[in-house]
């Protein structure tokens, strides 16, 4: 019987099980939608109910592991999307779920102090995106709440605890709380006094990579998979795909999802002065991520083409896409240039007045492509200003590379070959493979190259390139 890991990937939005050889082949994968609830006390608030996702983890890893077919499952592990939380209480009973993009901490922002102190520490500006600032609106907000809180676990470490009953906070997975200090590898606690949670609260922190614990058998057996195999700890989805690309020192990763990070592996820790990156720790030892974000334009290319091009193929929409000239139309809606960034509230299209009837719904399709684009580059630009290099070798996974036409926009405006890796769609996950194969001390699961992203001239796009630029001045100032 083939061996096979089963591996769990939390999003924003989705739970997903994937069922994966140990030299990288899918053998099945199921999915299922997070219920994520706005909470009217809150300008701006999200949160899911941990029990209901416990429910909907347990079901799409059963349903993975029965439509797999032949196989033995001999390991588990899990990533998630950064910044997500389970709160818990002295008995491990969950008192909330909170997901990256939950703001309620949004309102007391502001009322933090020495936010350059932080950044310098953390390596992240204050901002509630992070667990930090979402727990400061809870205990404001719920005090109720916050006094039953003895704990809380990233998500992809709250998923080791539902197998293994161990509780840990992967190093990678705790940069993104505002209080772990990124340089030692340690919690700190002045930035937990800053914000007022007790150090209590923070678990050890782990390593990817190493074993968690062995699966308990009433989870096991709810799956149908052996009881008593190491569950190995994951890490952030972002790391690992970055990871599973094998960027040597000074290389650049592009991992092109929902957002979409641009990952320069530092050999050292590196905070920049004006605040225009996030520092992380990879999931390697001595390995540090600077980081810049093109934004929300994954995502935005996502909803693009859900509206204009309702049940349409990729293929369908990248056919009609080709017949267009880029500029006849122009946007910029949720990118954003990396530096304390926040999205704005407004953003839209732009083109010639009067209103066109040459316009087609593939030029405002494009023009979110070209958003992308143009955001990427100045986001590119400005890491290479931070890090201090002229150019880099550059690697691109995630799902936006599945297509053709927004890959070769990117070599093009950056000017840089771009190489995607075997697994690339599925990077992440990949990644897990790689660090339960090395726990097993197996190769299998290299990344080899699946194809070099040749760059074509860019003269055409630049004029654009300087359009959108004087588009989002108009806008944003």
């Amino acid at each position: 019987m083939t061996e096979a890991y089963l591996l769990i990937d939390l999003s924003s939005g989705a739970v997903r099980a994937y069922v994966v050889t140990p030299d990288g082949q899918k053998r099945a994968q199921k999915s299922r939608a997070i219920h994520n609830v706005r909470d009217p006390k809150y300008a701006d608030a999200l949160s899911f109910d941990p029990n209901l996702l416990q429910q909907d983890l347990i079901s799409v890893c059963a349903e993975a592991v029965a439509a797999a077919g032949e196989v033995c499952i001999v390991a588990v592990s899990a990533t998630s999307a950064r910044e997500g939380i389970v709160l818990l209480d002295a008995d491990n009973h969950p008192l909330g779920g909170y997901p990256n993009i939950d703001n309620r901490g949004q309102a007391w922002e502001q009322e933090i102090e020495d936010h350059h102190g932080i950044y310098a520490r953390s390596g992240h500006w204050v901002s509630t995106l992070f667990p930090a600032v979402k727990l400061l609106g809870l205990r404001t907000v719920y005090p109720e709440i916050w006094e039953k809180a003895t704990h809380f676990l990233s998500l992809s470490d709250w998923v080791g605890w539902l197998f293994t009953g161990q509780a840990g906070y992967e190093q990678s997975q705790a940069c993104e709380t505002l209080l772990f200090d990124v340089q030692s590898a340690q919690w700190s606690d002045d930035l937990c006094s800053r914000f007022q949670i007790p150090r209590s609260m923070l678990p050890p922190v782990l390593k990817c990579g190493s074993l968690l614990g062995k699966t308990q058998a009433d989870i096991s057996h709810a799956i149908g998979i052996p009881s008593g195999i190491p569950f190995i700890v994951g890490g952030a989805d972002t790391q690992l795909a970055v990871a599973h690309c094998q960027p040597a020192v000074g290389d650049i990763v592009i991992v092109a999802g929902t957002t979409t990070p641009i990952a320069y592996l530092s050999p050292q820790y590196l905070v920049d002065p004006e605040e225009r990156c996030w520092v992380d720790r990879h999931v390697s030892d001595n390995h540090y991520i600077i980081e810049t974000n093109v934004g929300v334009s994954g995502m935005n290319y996502d909803r693009a083409i859900r509206m204009f091009y309702p049940g349409c193929s990729y293929n369908q929409v990248e056919a009609e896409l080709r017949t267009r000239q880029p500029g006849r139309c122009l946007c910029t809606i949720g990118s954003m240039i990396f530096h304390k960034a926040k999205l704005t509230p407004v953003g839209g299209f732009f083109m010639e007045a009067p209103l066109s009837d040459q316009i087609e719904r593939a030029d405002l399709v494009l023009s979110v492509l070209l958003d992308y684009a143009f955001s990427f580059k100045t986001n590119l630009d400005q890491l290479l200003d931070v890090v201090h290099k002229e150019n880099a070798v550059l690697y691109g996974c995630g799902g936006g590379f599945i297509g053709t036409i927004l890959p070769q926009l990117l070599a093009n405006i950056s000017g840089c070959e771009i190489r995607v890796p075997q697994n690339f769609e599925l990077a992440s996950c990949s990644g897990l493979v790689d660090q339960i194969n090395h726990y097993f001390q197996r190769t299998g699961n290299s990344a080899q190259l699946h194809h070099i992203i040749t760059p074509h001239p860019a003269e055409v796009l630049l004029p654009y390139y300087e359009q959108w630029q004087a588009y989002r001045h108009l806008l944003h100032g």
